[in-house]
């Protein structure tokens, strides 16, 4: 039975916010992540990548000016 497949492979697998899905017509086990979240467990946040690189320093532009 499908559902019992699923549920085997899927058991290891630690998903965060999103679930685990097979991969169509395939036994591989992937996290789907809800639409905030993303990564290999949907462990981090799009709020947190955010502020992620809104805490890096950016370069400054040079300015190619004669």
């Amino acid at each position: 039975d499908a559902e019992i497949l699923k549920k085997d492979l899927c058991k290891n697998m630690k998903c965060g916010t999103g679930k685990c899905e097979l991969v169509k017509e395939t036994a591989i086990p992937v996290c789907k992540c809800d639409e905030r979240h993303y990564g290999e467990n949907c462990d981090t946040s799009f709020d947190e990548y955010k502020q992620l690189i809104q805490k890096q320093e950016m370069p400054k532009s040079q300015s190619t000016e004669r």
